[in-house]
């Protein structure tokens, strides 16, 4: 995936606790897009990538004790 602005949607079975946040390719936060309690649904954050360098970086989703990874590469 190659992107400056990134929508990132996800969907919801119930209430969950819930971190969105992206990440280096070293494992360190570069960004909290998220943290909170959210009710069953359709959701999406935008994530701007204009002011990293260009590379690979991920979102991590997670969902009480559920975590998805996303891959991404920034092309610039």
């Amino acid at each position: 995936m190659i992107f400056e602005i990134l929508e990132v949607p996800y969907t919801l079975l119930g209430d969950f606790y819930v971190r969105v946040g992206v990440f280096n390719i070293f494992g360190q936060e570069l960004e909290l897009l998220f943290e909170g309690m959210q009710g069953e649904g359709r959701y999406e954050f935008i994530f701007n990538g204009e002011n990293l360098p260009g590379g690979v970086y991920f979102i991590r989703l997670q969902m009480n004790d559920k975590t998805e990874t996303r891959k991404m590469i920034l092309a610039k």
